[in-house]
């Protein structure tokens, strides 16, 4: 059975519409999540790779936006640096207890991940 990343999206938003932090900043990390694993799929669709080059291990996160962002194509630069940014929020609410935690933060993060997500569907090579 597959998995469909993006029902972390809804997940994202119900999870917004809390006050608790607890709950605020599982909502950016959802978000990012639904973004990151769709651009791994993007990516690995769109620009086959051998299998000595796929993105797996620890760096995967950094690899999926660095490849993104070192592609000549510009449209895909673009949305390398929106994943990147998506994935800074997404770390400052992991591993920061001191992270700044608001609405207008997870609902930035939540367009965000929508954005890169919409992003990737409309691409046309």
């Amino acid at each position: 059975m597959s998995f469909d990343w993006l029902e972390l999206l809804p997940l994202a938003e119900e999870l917004s519409q809390n006050n608790g932090e607890p709950k605020l900043r599982t909502a950016i990390n959802r978000a990012y999540y639904a973004a990151f694993h769709f651009s791994r799929s993007f990516l690995e669709s769109h620009f086959p790779l051998q299998a000595s080059q796929r993105i797996k291990g620890k760096n995967m996160h950094e690899e999926t936006y660095i490849k993104m962002k070192n592609y000549p194509n510009q449209y895909v630069k673009k949305i390398g640096r929106k994943l990147q940014a998506l994935c800074s929020n997404r770390i400052d609410v992991d591993y920061y207890e001191d992270a700044d935690i608001n609405k207008k933060n997870v609902e930035g993060s939540i367009e965000l991940a929508k954005e890169v997500i919409r992003l990737e569907k409309e691409y046309k090579p």
